[in-house]
């Protein structure tokens, strides 16, 4: 079985904070790879896009058959990955705005009575 274990302190210092750097980590051969390993030892902080890369890279790795695990991982980088992994569609809801112009003070006064 070849593995690749990527040690995180070695490249970042405390926090990863862009998607680039995960996308940079992530540049290797997978040749008769079958697991990577990340370790998130002294890593306190990732960003929502770099977690969210994680998850772009860890479901491309799956679909080579390439399994990844994470170890030493905090629990605010726990949360920030399981976040990412989370359907991005719903996380927002919105609703519709209306708009009112007011071109004197009685339209003003309409606006907020």
């Amino acid at each position: 079985m070849k593995t690749r274990e990527i040690i995180l302190k070695e490249k970042f210092a405390h926090n990863i904070s862009t998607r680039a750097a995960i996308e940079n980590i992530f540049n290797f051969s997978t040749n008769y790879l079958e697991l990577v390993i990340i370790d998130f030892s002294e890593i306190n902080f990732i960003s929502s896009s770099a977690a969210h890369q994680i998850v772009i890279e860890m479901k491309a790795l799956k679909k080579l058959g390439i399994e990844l695990n994470f170890i030493n991982t905090s629990d605010n980088v726990q949360r920030m990955i399981i976040l990412a992994k989370t359907d991005r569609k719903n996380i927002f809801t919105t609703h519709e705005v209306s708009v009112h112009y007011a071109t004197n003070e009685s339209d003003l006064e309409k606006l907020f009575l």
